[in-house]
C-alpha cells in the first residue's frame, strides 16, 4: 500500500513508476481543490480530462449538482466509468494492456459499494497473474470480514491472509 499526497505530479509519477500490473486508487474524486486524482491519473497515461455529459446527466438524476461539483464528471478520455450507486463521484478504470488502474471514491461506503465492479473486472485475469500485495488498514478485522470473504469466494485460487495487530 502506498499513500500519495494530493499532488498531480506525485500521483502521476507513482502510477508510471509502479511495477504493479493492477493498481487500485481511492480518494481524490470530489469537487474540492485538493481532489487531484483524475488529473494525476490522466497525466500518468498521457491523457486529458474530458467532460462526460452522460455522467453529468446521471449525477443530476440522483443529486443536485452545483457548478463546482460538475468537475466530478470529468474523466480521462481513455477511462471507462464505474457507477457510484451511493454517492456522487463516479469511479473509473483505465486498462492500457500494461497496467490496469481502478479509481474509486475515498468515502468508505462509496468505495465498498463499487468494489464489486473491480472484482468483476479482475475475474478476466483468472490464474494468468501471480503477485503478492500487502495492504494495511486501521479498521478492525471484523469490519472488513465480509469483503475479504467475498474476495475469497470469487477468487478461490488466491491465497489471502488477515493478520491483525493488537493494541
Amino acid at each position: 500500500m502506498l499513500v500519495i499526497p494530493d499532488d498531480v505530479d506525485e500521483i502521476s509519477s507513482s502510477i508510471r513508476e509502479s511495477d504493479e500490473e493492477i493498481i487500485i486508487i481511492t480518494g481524490g474524486l470530489g469537487p474540492t481543490p485538493d481532489d487531484m486524482t483524475r488529473e494525476g491519473v490522466a497525466d500518468a497515461f498521457g491523457d486529458v480530462l474530458v467532460m462526460r455529459e452522460d455522467l453529468l446527466d446521471e449525477m443530476r438524476e440522483v443529486h443536485e449538482v452545483t457548478k463546482d461539483a460538475e468537475v466530478m464528471a470529468q474523466l480521462p478520455s481513455k477511462a471507462v466509468p464505474l457507477k457510484n450507486p451511493v454517492g456522487s463521484a463516479p469511479g473509473f478504470v483505465i486498462d492500457d494492456r500494461n497496467k490496469v488502474v481502478f479509481v474509486l471514491p475515498g468515502v468508505p461506503e462509496e468505495m465498498r459499494a463499487m468494489f464489486g465492479d473491480v472484482l468483476r473486472h479482475l475475474e478476466k485475469f483468472g490464474e494468468k497473474k501471480h503477485y503478492v500485495a500487502y495492504i494495511e488498514t486501521t479498521k478492525p478485522e471484523a469490519s472488513i470480514a465480509s469483503e475479504l470473504n467475498e474476495f475469497v469466494r470469487r477468487f478461490p485460487s488466491v491465497k489471502l491472509g488477515s493478520y491483525p495487530k493488537g493494541e
